[in-house]
């Protein structure tokens, strides 16, 4: 990693966590009981309460709804990097997420931008989910 900030691990996210790390995929949960599709991980479903959940990999694209430029991060590892981006994502699989948006394109992001997770070297570089415009954007 670059000196980013570890996300504290948890039994609840720690499958999200290892998949990121171990094959760039971005998992998110679905409960067998009502299908709802959820993100971010928990031990049980937020629309019915179920406690049988399961995990789906996911196609890594997805829609900005909203974003932000941070131009004054936290963190002393984000200062050469400004502006960050930080969006809403809407994912395929009906849950989104906030994420950031990497690459030299990053500030031509707009509201319906299509998103797809980095890969290759480049995610291991990211300690979460990270996505990149993708070509497809207009």
């Amino acid at each position: 990693m670059s000196g980013y900030p570890e996300p504290r691990e948890t039994p609840a996210n720690r499958p999200f966590l290892e998949a990121w790390r171990d094959e760039g995929a971005l998992l998110v949960q679905k409960c067998n009981d009502c299908d709802d599709v959820y993100f971010y991980p928990r031990p049980f479903c937020p629309a019915c309460f179920s406690a049988d959940v399961g995990w789906i990999t996911t196609s890594g694209l997805g829609t900005a709804m909203a974003f932000t430029l941070i131009h004054r991060p936290n963190h002393q590892s984000f200062f050469d990097e400004v502006p960050i981006v930080l969006a809403e994502v809407a994912l395929v699989e009906g849950t989104s997420l906030l994420a950031r948006v990497v690459g030299a394109d990053r500030t031509d992001i707009h509201e319906g931008a299509t998103l797809a997770l980095v890969s290759g070297v480049e995610r291991k570089r990211y300690p979460l989910p990270t996505f990149h415009l993708a070509e497809a954007s207009t």
